[in-house]
Parts: structure tokens; C-alpha cells; sequence
């Protein structure tokens, strides 16, 4: 069985990328015939070009969960600015990055991708205040935000062809995603039925399937050398023209010296206590914030901070006792062939597992620290039952 040996020069290494001395690696688990062999080729391509890498004990680990600041620097390494740009980009945003306390092989991906326009100051912000940013329990991006970046980053139309989408939960992707999904979908970068027919836009997006998109992004740039060059005008306009609408229950709000933190629709989404604008016709807000949890809303988001919150009614609805969350695992207790697991809830569609908070479940198999699993089951007396773990 054939295995990948190839040069590196960046590596993946837990949630960090990190720049290595040049070494042969071996990719253990990423054959041309195993269970990922739809990406061997890929990595083969991006290996051998130092673009994508993998661990120290020559293991890919293709079903790990990327991070914000990995896809950013996935980005950069797709583009490959030269050393002027990346220069010009640190004199520019070098200040604003600096606040953010990011790990230093960071800081000229996040510095070229604000000056590219795949991210504005507004994102880096909500990304901190989300916790995207964070070495210790890290929250990672869904598929959502990733179509967005990518999109931004190769300058393609934000309302492209929304005919070109097949998906199944079609009416669950947010207006801004669809118009960037179709654009890439366009350009041959994403499927337009995603995996077996759903886009899962909520779900986090793996190692492997970064791998392919940065691979066919690398096939569209060589195919179209002048896209993903953008003006600060054309950035500039971008920002101002990404609002969109997410509607749905307040699963939590909270706030701290003005900077809030509203969870809908199993995300995340920053705001400003000063600046966010409540819409309240029905007069159902009392002035307490804590009041609005429950509230069914319209919020418009920008960059993803809400800047205005349409007050509609209470949840009239009682919540259902199963659940579908996807976690990453905190601990691993083994007694014989079954495991306890305590598991830190990056995404869920119940609102009594919120985000951010760890449930422990029972299960057989063999799992480890820091693996991601998409999980399912019963709330019964605050814990789960019925575990499936897929």
C-alpha cells in the first residue's frame, strides 16, 4: 500500500500551525486505497508544496477540526503573497492584530487576509470574543463561515447563482453563505450537494476536507491568475454590503463592559451594547437583557456582530428532548470496553446543551483527547442517554 513521503515545510500540529525544518513524512493514515483515499491526491499536491503538512508521528488526522487561524493561514499559503505584500500587510494591520494576542506563526495570515478582504477588523473581534482565538477549549468555524472566507478571499461574487445549489437543508444556509457557495460551487472549488447531500452548514469542517477545497483553489488559480486580487475600495465595499438575516430562539445573551454575546441558532455572534439597535414593536422587552433569552428574533448581522436585534415574540414551543451536538473530547476515562468521555459542546440544536458547556457520556470504542465527534441522544435528568456517537 502506497504511502505519502513527502518534503513539508508547514505542519499542522494540534489546533497550531507551526513551521517546521524541512523532513521526509510519512502520512500513515491517508492512503491511496484506505478510507480517505479521496483526498490522497490532493495532499500528495499540497504536501508538495509545503501548503498543507502533518504531525510528528507521521499521521495526517484528517477527521480533526481546522480552526480559524489555521484556515487563515491555509489561505495565505494558497495565495502565496510575496514577501512585499505580506511586509505591506503587517505595516497596515500589524497594530490591530497585535490586540488580539495570537501566537506569532499567525500573525502574517491574519495581517494579509485583512488586507486581502477575507476578514475585516470586525470578524478577528468577534472571533476573539467567541473564543476562536483561544489555545485551551478553541471553538472552531462552521462551514458557514469557511464558504465566506474562501469566497472573500478569491474576490468571487457574494450573490452568485443560488440555482446551482442541490442541497438538502438548502433553506438552513444563510442568504450570505448561499451567494459565495454558489460562486465556488461555480468555480469548481465546492459540490453542489456537499456530502451525501447536505451542506451542514453548522457543522465544523475537517482537516481532509480543507485539504480538497485548498487543492481545487490552488487548480482555479492557476486556471485564472487574476482571481483574488482585489482594490481596498472593492474590501471596503464588501463589508458594507454583507449584512444578512439570522432568525430563530435566543438560546443565551450576556454582556461585559458593553460587549455582548448573543447565541442563535447553535452560534455565536458578537455585539455592542452601545451601538446594537433593539427593535422592540410589541413592547415585549422589559430592559433587562436576560429577558430576551427565549425571544423568538430577526437578527441582521454584520461580519458577525449583531447590529440590530427585531424583538418578535416568546417561544411558544417546548424544547425537544433528543439532541444532535458535535463535540470535542475533553477527557477519557476507560473502564474495560467502555469509555466515559467528557466532551466540551462546540455546536448543538437543543437549547438545553448550550454551546460552551461539556456533557459526559458512555460509550464503546476507542476514542482520544482533542477528537471531534458528531454525537446524538436523549437529555434525561441533564445528562445524555441513548448515545450514538457517528
Amino acid at each position: 500500500m502506497k504511502k505519502f513521503k513527502k518534503i513539508m515545510a508547514v505542519s499542522l500540529i494540534g489546533t497550531v500551525l507551526t513551521v517546521n525544518t524541512v523532513s521526509a513524512k510519512t502520512f500513515s493514515d491517508v492512503t491511496s486505497t484506505g478510507g480517505y483515499q479521496w483526498i490522497y491526491s490532493s495532499l500528495d499536491n499540497l504536501s508538495n508544496r509545503g501548503i498543507f503538512g502533518g504531525y510528528p508521528d507521521g499521521t495526517f488526522k484528517p477527521q480533526r477540526a481546522v480552526s480559524f487561524l489555521e484556515v487563515m493561514q491555509v489561505i495565505k499559503n494558497v495565495k502565496n503573497p510575496s514577501a512585499d505584500e505580506i511586509e505591506n500587510a503587517k505595516k497596515t494591520y500589524g497594530t490591530i492584530v497585535s490586540k488580539y494576542n495570537v501566537d506569532s506563526w499567525a500573525t502574517d495570515a491574519l495581517c494579509y487576509n485583512l488586507m486581502n478582504g477575507t476578514i475585516t477588523e470586525k470578524t478577528l473581534k468577534a472571533a476573539s470574543e467567541n473564543g476562536f482565538l483561544k489555545e485551551g477549549n478553541k471553538l472552531y468555524p462552521d462551514r458557514n463561515s469557511v464558504s465566506v472566507y474562501f469566497g472573500r478571499a478569491l474576490n468571487l461574487k457574494s450573490d452568485g447563482n443560488v440555482g446551482l445549489l442541490k442541497h438538502n437543508d438548502l433553506d438552513s444556509i444563510p442568504e450570505m453563505t448561499k451567494g459565495y457557495l454558489a460562486s465556488l460551487i461555480e468555480a469548481g472549488i465546492f459540490s453542489d450537494t456537499g456530502s451525501d447531500g447536505y451542506f451542514n452548514g453548522k457543522k465544523y469542517i475537517s482537516r481532509a476536507e480543507v485539504a480538497t477545497i485548498a487543492d481545487k483553489t490552488l487548480t482555479y488559480l492557476e486556471n485564472n491568475p487574476a482571481a483574488g486580487e482585489s482594490t481596498q475600495e472593492e474590501v471596503v465595499s464588501e463589508a458594507l454590503s454583507s449584512n444578512y438575516i439570522e432568525e430563530g430562539v435566543v438560546e443565551y445573551i450576556g454582556e461585559s463592559n458593553s460587549a455582548g454575546t448573543l447565541g442563535l441558532n447553535s452560534k455565536n455572534f458578537a455585539f455592542d451594547l452601545e451601538e446594537i439597535k433593539i427593535l422592540d414593536e410589541g413592547r415585549v422587552y422589559s430592559g433587562d437583557l436576560s429577558s430576551i433569552k427565549g425571544m423568538e428574533v430577526k437578527a441582521t448581522i454584520s461580519e458577525g456582530e449583531v447590529v440590530e436585534l427585531q424583538l418578535l415574540k416568546k417561544a411558544e414551543t417546548e424544547v425537544s428532548d433528543s439532541v444532535n451536538l458535535t463535540g470535542k473530547v475533553l477527557s477519557v476515562k476507560k473502564d474495560g470496553a467502555e469509555n466515559t468521555l467528557t466532551v466540551q459542546v462546540l455546536v448543538s440544536d437543543n437549547l438545553k446543551i448550550s454551546v460552551g458547556s461539556t456533557v459526559t457520556i458512555k460509550v464503546n470504542g476507542n476514542y482520544n483527547e482533542d477528537d471531534v465527534l458528531s454525537i446524538s441522544g436523549n437529555i434525561e435528568n441533564s445528562g445524555l442517554v441513548d448515545v450514538k456517537v457517528n
